[in-house]
């Protein structure tokens, strides 16, 4: 989606046909796709390190993520100063490509399924606890 996103503004920059409308579709598109990038890439993030690593990874994570926010502008300003912003768009786009590439040779982890018959029955009980015919503590 961010590739999509930045070939979207390049082609919008070349063929002078940038909009208000076609503006915020695209804003909007890069808002989902940040949306549904964040968590996914934080479930990932034990597939690729381990429970032992977990933690270090999470903050070594984060810290890549301030460090992004804080020179992504900076990365991006450098981009469109230098090439132009048809040149930038699509440069921002590239940079994307290895992430693009890398994914689908990351190895698929298999989890066991949930053990959900234990927690049914914790519910059942505390339902019972908590059924409409008995008092409750409060009243």
């Amino acid at each position: 989606m961010f590739m999509t996103v930045s070939l979207g503004w390049a082609l919008a920059f070349a063929t002078g046909t940038l909009s208000i409308p076609l503006a915020c579709v695209l804003l909007t598109v890069h808002g989902m796709a940040g949306a549904l990038w964040g968590p996914a890439e934080q479930l990932m993030l034990q597939d690729f390190v381990g429970r032992g690593e977990l933690e270090s990874a999470v903050r070594l994570n984060a810290t890549a993520r301030s460090l992004g926010i804080l020179f992504g502008p900076v990365v991006g300003s450098a981009l469109l100063l230098g090439l132009g912003p048809t040149g930038g768009m699509f440069a921002n786009m590239a940079i994307y490509l290895p992430v693009a590439r890398g994914l689908p040779a990351t190895r698929e982890l298999r989890r066991p399924p949930v053990r959900r018959r234990i927690r049914r029955r914790r519910c059942r009980r505390a339902g019972r606890r908590w059924s409409p015919g008995r008092p409750s503590s409060g009243t």
